[in-house]
């Protein structure tokens, strides 16, 4: 199983070899854009494979889904744009499937600004489902069976 901190390390890699081989700088991405990619990403893996991206719970909160033990990223990169990668000796690369998929999501999102990606992932039905219990701090765990059901995506 890949630890959300290996899958957030090699989508924030990815995302700057991307920025630098095409140029667009959209590509980067700060802390918030980082979580709601890996969200579609979990969604994408369960979908396509039946199978977790990685183990961590996703919470839904005002602002969209949160993925859990990522404070790491802002205590080494800060909250704005990750232009520095992540050495190939801090993390596992994940397997070829997960790179897959966090090559489809970045092909499809990637580029999205973190505003876009917040209101797209606030209209998954995995999201809405798991919103209507967000209850003053209580933030509730979308899960596996509602994100199994997010299959809306577009990604080719």
């Amino acid at each position: 199983m890949c630890k959300v901190a290996d899958a957030a390390m090699a989508m924030v890699n990815r995302s700057i070899e991307l920025a630098g081989e095409t140029g667009d700088e959209s590509y980067y991405m700060d802390f918030v854009k980082l979580h709601k990619l890996l969200y579609l990403a979990q969604c994408l893996m369960l979908v396509q494979y039946g199978q977790q991206m990685f183990d961590e719970k996703i919470t839904a909160h005002q602002c969209g889904p949160y993925v859990a033990d990522l404070h790491f990223i802002p205590r080494c990169r800060g909250f704005g744009e990750i232009k520095n990668p992540f050495s190939k000796s801090e993390f596992v690369r994940p397997s070829y499937r997960r790179m897959k998929v966090i090559e489809q999501v970045l092909g499809e999102f990637g580029r999205n600004s973190t505003e876009e990606l917040i209101q797209y992932t606030k209209e998954t039905p995995a999201y809405c489902a798991a919103a209507d219990g967000i209850e003053g701090d209580y933030r509730p765990e979308i899960t596996q069976e509602q994100m199994l059901q997010s299959t809306t995506y577009s990604i080719s």
